[in-house]
């Protein structure tokens, strides 16, 4: 026995399917925003820019998101290596 007591709030893959999904999304709509934009209105081409810069904003969100995700995982994941340390 370890001593680890640590609770998963969630199933496996449950946020990694998450960020599939909505990388899956970001990108899906920044195709969407390119092919509006090969139109030859100009007033359809500046509406594909804004879906296009859309889907990029909401991809770095999701991003920073993923980042800090991670990093708590990280600090959690020492902390309890530390203390299984002093355990042994």
């Amino acid at each position: 026995m370890s001593g680890y007591t640590g609770q998963r709030s969630k199933s496996d893959g449950f946020l990694a399917k998450r960020f599939v999904l909505v990388d899956v999304i970001c990108f899906i709509s920044q195709m969407a925003g390119a092919g509006v934009q090969v139109s030859t209105s100009t007033s359809l081409q500046k509406i594909g820019a804004k879906i296009v810069l859309g889907g990029l904003n909401f991809q770095v969100l999701t991003f920073a998101f993923f980042v800090d995700v991670a990093w708590r995982f990280h600090v959690r994941l020492n902390r309890n290596l530390i203390v299984l340390r002093v355990l042994w």
